[in-house]
């Protein structure tokens, strides 16, 4: 087949990147506005269930901040 199967790949590779794009713009346009004014540090004080934060090493600055702020974060288990 030569280059030719390669090369229809990589179309579709591009096209569903660029899919995915649209997606996360459409998001920021459209869920972010919403949520903006949303602190939960307020509004959902104390929950029923276990809730698990998982961060990763390299996460948005946006995301970490809210945890360095709350003392109940850093508890271990015991």
């Amino acid at each position: 087949m030569g280059q030719s199967g390669g090369t229809i790949h990589g179309v579709i590779a591009v096209q569903r990147a660029l899919e995915l794009y649209r997606a996360s713009m459409d998001t920021f346009a459209v869920l972010y506005p919403q949520l903006q004014d949303t602190d939960f540090r307020t509004t959902a004080v104390s929950l029923d269930v276990p809730v698990f934060f998982v961060q990763g090493a390299h996460e948005a600055r946006g995301r970490v901040e809210p945890f360095r702020e709350c003392a109940w974060f850093w508890l271990r288990a015991a």
